[in-house]
């Protein structure tokens, strides 16, 4: 096998990664989505090999429920 090729090397916090992104469907709600994946997510971990785990690398969720929340106290 030949050198890797930089451009699909993948790395998170310093370490090789496998990326996964969830695109939601156009008329989905994002909140609704994150919760779902995190909901899943112990059940996806227990059945990572043994050494892999799962991070949430970014959440865009997290930005629109800061404002829905900022939108409630004003």
């Amino acid at each position: 096998m030949g050198a890797e090729d930089e451009r699909t090397v993948a790395r998170y916090n310093g370490l090789s990664a496998v990326g996964l992104g969830i695109v939601k469907q156009s008329k989905a709600s994002t909140l609704d989505v994150a919760s779902l994946v995190r909901e899943a997510l112990p059940e996806l971990t227990e059945l990572l090999p043994e050494g892999m785990r799962i991070d949430v690398a970014y959440d865009s969720s997290a930005y629109i429920q800061d404002s829905i929340d900022e939108v409630a106290q004003t």
